[in-house]
């Protein structure tokens, strides 16, 4: 007989090759009994049938026949004789002794045939005629006939004696059972006592130690600062050391003891022997104090160089010590530099101003002025070491490489020299500070022209970005007062569509806890698999068919595995490189999600390309389920959505506020949102709108990325398989009703209903937010956003009068605008980046790409063109300097006479003059994505979509994954607000992301 081989396929392989040979197989018979003696030949033995089997204690498989020997069949049909007896008299079958089963171990060629001869199975035959002529189906009859056997053999009876005889033989077996239990201890103990004669020797002695305290160099460095409390300041006496200074605030500070007290002044002698008079805000103690020092306390502290040569430097403390910092004060010295000081290295002031910046010198003043008004807020420049960053010195703008970050301070080499400079992270000095501080000031100026304005982006770039930190110690010194700094700017704040894709590696913990399973799964058996043409044919059966309804509420990705496909997971020997692959109903393996859509094509089946993905680290049968809930509601949209949309608390007993759910956009009083074919352009594909080229829908999405500031035809944005990878800026137009296209074009995704298995949860910090209940894949479409649209004169209205948490700024034009040069705005000049394999802590700070303020910054701009040539002025010389907190007089804000730049009419005023950007209002009313939250490290990103007008005023806001996301974790998106935008109002960020900024507004 032939027999089929199947061998192991190269990944490029298609099809599975079979290998027939024929073998000669040699069968030798043996007697079912195992005990048998009578050595028979072939032909004296005869095929064992299933009762016979069953005797000799022989397991039954299905197609081997065993043959048995013509005495020890005759012993069987004995044996069956008295059995048979039994049962008619009513006598207990148990009472006849059977033959003990054998365990028998089969010695089996895994290639030998089933067949061992031709001989046929017995066959037994039940009439199943009803005499009575009644009308009963088979089943009814099978039923009746099984009854009445059970009664003729009184099988109740048979039962009960059957248990009452395995009862008296176990309990006859009670004494052989003690026996073998007492002979098992007894050897266990044998055992026991040679091992232990063994190792006598070897024995290993324990003895208790004293408990060991492992103290953290941290935890000792903590313990030994003073504890906190009130700074007392008594004035020094006679004969008393001081620390003093006779030349200036910024010079050193010498030891001197007290000769004279009058008041205020003192008359001190010097090392020198010297007797200066000083006041006594140049006199210092000479010891540290007892009690922790707040900031703004005035102080002098102990600098060393890197020789260890220490000297005393006035100062003010500007950051308390703490483990991130090592437990040191931050010191802002007179002389513009900042240092980090250990406690014993302080001494404070014995006199300061009420205003203590007012003792400082007037380089430094308003500098240390702005903090302390600040304070615990710090706006500070999140840098890393290799990094590169623009800073002042001297009056011109330096190229800096960062060494070295300490905490609050990093440590710059300027390319100029290859000098290095210790530099305060919030200093102004640093040009992404600098630039945000001078575009807040224009912000304020400008007052209600940019209040209609959300966020801008620049230019598609990576840099180092602003955070805001805020101190959890906010006790600042007597005499510091909290200046309240009114400012005009935005009148409400509003989400932005200019999505912030950042660096997906720094992973947020978020609060909720729960378990992930796997859904029950079987592969479907495929079948033998042989060589042919796939066609409709492959799939015809109903199984394999998707139906919509049915399927609903179901994880797309889950749906192929539910009609008959198999996704599996292979490793390469070569390296461990792990690949997916799809096996159809068919039996064809595809390799690439081409190969899926051309392989639907043929089949003519209604699967979507977005139910297929090939990422070997997403698991389609994971699904997430919260560890506790202490209430839930079953579908938030109350069956407007596709999907039911559950909420659930585990924090406590409260539901969310009733919010009417809608999933269209309401167009509010003064908005013409005009959806008539008549403005709309289609397609004639019939391909899916696979090739780009010849898809008028997808072209138009080309073509406009022309309108963004490189001014180049972008031929490779849009979706790819309905997944988008990158944010397109200029916006996705969509194929719409005009279209010939079917409902499976890869250009139809936004317009989908909602199909993702999500979540509504409460979180400890941050509201509802929301959760994905199975994994997702990067580019993934989630919802789009929805609610009332305002005008910007009413929803500026809305927002002062309701509140403004839920606006979103329809802004796309505004965002492709600001990115050209020429175009004059507020926009803010923090890093942007669309690469979510970039790093913004760590990436190159391009200072080129500051088109319209870093440009227009160099004070000596006149000199780096004439070849660094010392020309300056002497006002210039005058004002410059090394170092300090803030940069040189000389270098002010941009200077627009300089460069004349060609301005151009923005494309939202050709609609109107009065035409400002619109407001979705998602407060009152909305879909589900009024609940996603925002985070500064989003999985998220937003995308303006045209999918039913083409009036740039009006895209639809879509949401996208930007990065694969676990079954659990929550999705957020970057909110984009600007922090001071709006005047008086402050909100701090709770996102708990590894680089978080600190604050939203």
């Amino acid at each position: 007989m032939a027999d089929a081989i199947v061998s192991l396929l190269d990944s490029d392989e298609d099809t599975v090759k079979e290998a027939k040979h024929k073998r000669k197989v040699v069968t030798v018979w043996q007697c079912v009994n195992m005990e048998c003696k009578s050595g028979q030949s072939k032909e004296q033995m005869e095929t064992a049938d299933q009762y016979c089997m069953s005797f000799y204690g022989v397991e039954v498989k299905e197609g081997r026949k065993r043959k048995v020997c013509q005495h020890c069949k005759e012993v069987v049909m004995t044996k069956q004789k008295d059995l048979v007896e039994k049962l008619m008299k009513g006598e207990s079958l148990l009472g006849e002794k059977l033959p003990v089963a054998q365990d028998i171990l089969m010695l089996e060629d895994s290639d030998e045939e089933l067949q061992t001869d031709s001989s046929e199975d017995e066959e037994l035959e039940l009439e199943l005629t009803d005499s009575e002529g009644e009308e009963m189906t088979v089943e009814e009859r099978l039923e009746r006939a099984v009854s009445r056997a059970l009664d003729k053999f009184n099988f109740d009876f048979q039962l009960s004696a059957a248990t009452e005889e395995l009862g008296k033989r176990l309990d006859s077996m009670t004494d052989e059972f003690a026996d073998t239990e007492k002979m098992f201890c007894d050897l266990e103990e044998n055992v026991d006592s040679l091992r232990r004669e063994i190792y006598r020797d070897h024995e290993s002695v324990i003895r208790e130690l004293p408990p060991l305290d492992i103290k953290e160099e941290e935890e000792e460095e903590l313990s030994a600062l003073p504890p906190a409390g009130p700074v007392e300041r008594p004035t020094p006496k006679h004969g008393q050391g001081v620390l003093a200074t006779t030349k200036g605030l910024e010079e050193e500070w010498s030891e001197a003891i007290v000769e004279l007290v009058s008041g205020d002044k003192f008359s001190v002698k010097l090392r020198d022997g010297k007797v200066k008079k000083v006041c006594g805000k140049e006199v210092a103690y000479d010891t540290a104090h007892n009690v922790r020092l707040p900031v703004g306390t005035r102080c002098v502290a102990f600098c060393r160089d890197k020789e260890q040569v220490g000297v005393f430097r006035s100062g003010v403390v500007a950051e308390p010590p703490k483990i991130l910092n090592k437990n040191r004060y931050l010191v802002f010295l007179d002389d513009g530099y900042p240092a980090y000081v250990a406690h014993m290295d302080l001494r404070v002031v014995v006199q300061s101003s009420p205003d203590v910046w007012e003792d400082v010198i007037s380089t430094s003043r308003e500098f240390i002025h702005q903090y302390l008004v600040q304070y615990p807020e710090r706006p500070m420049v999140r840098l890393s070491p290799g990094q590169t960053v623009k800073t002042e010195c001297e009056g011109k703008w330096w190229i800096t490489k960062v060494v070295e970050v300490d905490a609050s301070l990093v440590l710059l080499m300027f390319d100029k020299d290859r000098r290095t400079e210790w530099l305060y992270r919030g200093s102004t000095r640093l040009g992404p500070l600098f630039s945000e501080m001078e575009q807040r000031k224009a912000r304020m100026v400008e007052g209600e022209q940019v209040m209609a304005r959300g966020r801008r982006v620049l230019g598609k770039k990576t840099g180092p970005v602003i955070e805001y930190r805020r101190e959890a110690e906010t006790d600042i010194s007597e005499g510091v007062s909290k200046v309240s700094s009114a400012s005009t700017g935005k009148a409400v704040a509003k989400k932005s569509t200019a999505s912030r894709k950042t660096d997906s590696s720094c992973t947020t913990q978020w609060e909720t806890e729960g378990t992930v399973s796997q859904l029950p799964w079987t592969a479907k058996e495929k079948g033998n698999i042989s060589s042919h043409n796939c066609s409709p044919d492959c799939v015809s059966s109903k199984q394999y068919q998707y139906q919509e309804e049915e399927h609903r509420g179901s994880n797309p990705l889950h749906i192929p595995l539910l009609v008959g496909w198999d996704r599996q997971i292979t490793k390469h020997a070569n390296g461990g490189r792990r690949r997916v692959f799809y096996v159809a109903p068919c039996g064809r393996r595809l390799r690439s999600l081409e190969e899926i859509h051309k392989y639907i094509s043929l089949t003519r089946l209604l699967l979507e390309m977005d139910f297929f993905n090939f990422d070997w680290w997403l698991h389609v049968l994971n699904e997430f389920k919260p560890s506790r809930e202490f209430c839930s509601i079953k579908d938030l949209s109350y069956g407007k959505e596709a999907v039911p949309i559950s909420c659930v608390n585990s924090i406590d007993r409260n539901y969310p506020e009733y919010v009417e759910y809608s999933t269209v956009r309401l167009p509010q009083k003064n908005v013409n949102l005009n959806t008539k074919e008549q403005f709309l352009t289609g397609c004639d594909c019939k391909d899916d709108c696979i090739d780009k080229k010849k898809c008028s829908c997808r072209q138009l999405t080309i073509q406009s990325t022309q309108c963004d500031w490189e001014n180049v035809v972008d031929t490779m944005v849009g979706y790819e398989f309905r997944r988008l990878k990158e944010i397109v800026l200029t916006g996705i137009y969509e194929c719409n009703s005009l279209c010939n296209c079917a409902k499976t074009c890869l250009n139809r995704v936004a317009q989908n209903p909602l199909r993702l298995k999500l979540q509504v949860f409460k979180t400890a910090k941050r509201g509802w937010g929301i959760r994905t209940l199975n994994d997702i894949p990067g580019g993934t479409y989630i919802c789009v956003y929805v609610g009332n649209l305002f005008c910007t004169e009413e929803g500026n209205k809305h927002g002062k009068d309701f509140g403004d948490e839920y606006f979103a700024d329809l802004d796309m034009i505004e965002i492709v605008e600001s990115r050209k040069e020429g175009y004059e705005s507020e926009a803010s000049d923090e890093g942007f980046t669309d690469d979510p394999t970039s790093d913004m802590s760590t990436s190159e700070y391009d200072p080129t790409e500051d088109k319209d303020v870093m440009g227009q910054l160099d004070g000596a701009d006149a000199d780096l063109e004439n070849g660094g040539r010392e020309e300056k002025s002497s006002r210039r010389a005058a004002s410059s300097k090394r170092g300090g907190l803030a940069p040189s007089d000389g270098v002010s804000g941009p200077q627009k006479e300089k460069e004349k730049q060609v301005k151009f009419v923005s494309t939202r005023k050709l609609f109107g003059a009065e035409e400002e950007s619109y407001l979705m209002d998602a407060k009152t009313i909305g879909n589900i994505g009024r609940y996603l939250n925002h985070s500064c490290n989003p999985n998220v990103f937003v995308q303006n979509v045209f999918v039913d007008t083409h009036d740039l005023r009006f895209p639809w806001v879509a949401f996208f994954t930007s990065t694969f996301v676990r079954a659990g974790q929550e999705l957020c998106w970057d909110y984009g607000y600007e922090v001071g935008s709006i005047a008086d109002k402050e909100i701090f960020c709770s996102c708990g992301a590894e680089n978080c900024r600190g604050r939203l507004l």
